[in-house]
């Protein structure tokens, strides 16, 4: 019996050495990103989305296009610019000039549709967005 509740302890040491909290998990959507995102909708107040792919919210209009060699280039509402990025988890970190400029934390994808929340600046939306 005691062989048997040290082989226990033993395997379950080597289980917790294994798994550290520390440890980052690879990007959850792999090359799904890839390509041109238009924001198709934005979360509002109440809770309920905003369809801004009408001419009336032109002014809304946002893409952002994320390339397999991590470069990104976004356009629209939220600026114009071009940078790198990097993905962990659910999250797509984008970058110009070595200094955080957007994160995108990913709720759900599929079907070239996602829904995420983008934070810049300390301020976050909610956002509905398609792959062209």
């Amino acid at each position: 019996m005691k062989k048997f509740l040290l082989l226990c302890v033993a395997i379950a040491s080597v289980a917790f050495v294994g798994c550290s909290d520390d440890d980052e998990p690879n990007f959850k959507y792999g090359d799904a990103i890839y390509g041109t995102w238009d924001i198709t909708h934005l979360k509002q107040k109440d809770g309920s989305w905003l369809d801004i792919t009408s001419s009336i919210f032109d002014q809304f209009h946002a893409s952002a296009t994320f390339n397999s060699d991590g470069t990104y280039y976004g356009s629209g509402y939220f600026g114009n610019g071009s940078g790198t990025y990097k993905t962990k988890g659910t999250t797509i970190i984008c970058y110009i000039e070595n200094t955080e400029y957007a994160r995108y934390n990913i709720h759900s994808l599929s079907d070239n549709v996602a829904e995420m929340t983008m934070t810049m600046d300390g301020d976050s939306v909610e956002i509905k967005c398609k792959k062209r």
